[in-house]
């Protein structure tokens, strides 16, 4: 049993006996780690404030080989996004990628480029306006699915390798795109120029990099949609994500509320 350190974002807690919390991380280095708290949960622990889902944090831990649960040591915040929690759709939104990594990374899975994304998602999505955090959102899962190896190829036609053409088509169920001239292989759905732009640049550029978020608004329906079309044929594991079921909940009471105030 040896002694590691780790610098990890904390994606998900759950209490553990009278006093203790089972703490899900997900590490640079060693991707998925599940730590016991112990006494994390009492009134008096260093630990209560640390260990909090979304903070950035360093843990050391002993290391049990061949056990899927360990005990942790030490824990340190690097960073904690305190801005995005004042604000319940930027927290349920960062808590969705959060969810969306356990769901498609396994124990001990190390992926550098996935664990660097997340943390840069969570740090945009603290700083970013009401008005663009969607797209921020939107552009993470773009890109997780390119470092999961299921990049989704907006940059040419999969079958002349043409760059250019006023209209597109998509092919779902084999992660192709066609221009106009190619069109007719395959059972295809149309996407517009401009909505494969936005795609395109999306998936490539830095996440905290997007120049100017707000114009790039007027697309989130159209890359909210083909992302759900995508992930019934390569991710269903992204389908009914319960951090989106909460935000989708919290939306439809405050619409009653308002709709009682005018009453």
């Amino acid at each position: 049993m040896a002694l590691e350190k780790h610098r990890a974002v904390v994606v998900r807690t759950i209490k553990y006996g009278e006093t203790s919390k089972i703490v899900t991380l997900y590490s640079q280095n060693s991707g998925l780690i599940k730590l016991v708290a112990k006494g994390a949960r009492t009134s008096k622990s260093r630990l209560s404030g640390i260990l909090e889902p979304l903070n950035v944090v360093e843990v050391i831990f002993y290391h049990k080989v061949q056990r899927e649960l360990h005990t942790l040591n030490q824990a340190s915040i690097i960073f904690s996004p305190i801005r995005l929690r004042m604000d319940a759709e930027d927290a349920l939104l960062a808590l969705a990628c959060c969810e969306i990594i356990t769901r498609v990374q396994m124990l001990h899975d190390e992926n550098a480029q996935v664990y660097h994304l997340l943390e840069a998602a969570i740090s945009v999505l603290n700083s970013s306006k009401a008005e663009t955090r969607r797209i921020y959102f939107l552009t993470f899962q773009l890109q997780l699915l390119r470092a999961l190896g299921l990049d989704p190829g907006f940059s040419k036609c999969s079958h002349c390798a043409s760059e250019g053409s006023t209209v597109w088509n998509y092919d779902f169920r084999h992660a192709r795109i066609y221009c106009e001239n190619c069109r007719d292989l395959g059972k295809k759905e149309e996407l517009s120029n401009e909505l494969r732009a936005a795609l395109n640049y999306l998936l490539h550029v830095e996440i905290n990099q997007i120049e100017n978020p707000e114009k790039l608004v007027i697309y989130q329906k159209g890359i909210y949609l083909f992302l759900l079309q995508f992930y019934k044929f390569h991710l269903e594991e992204m389908l009914n994500l319960k951090s989106l079921a909460v935000l989708q909940k919290m939306k439809n009471m405050q619409k009653e509320w308002l709709r009682s105030e005018t009453m």
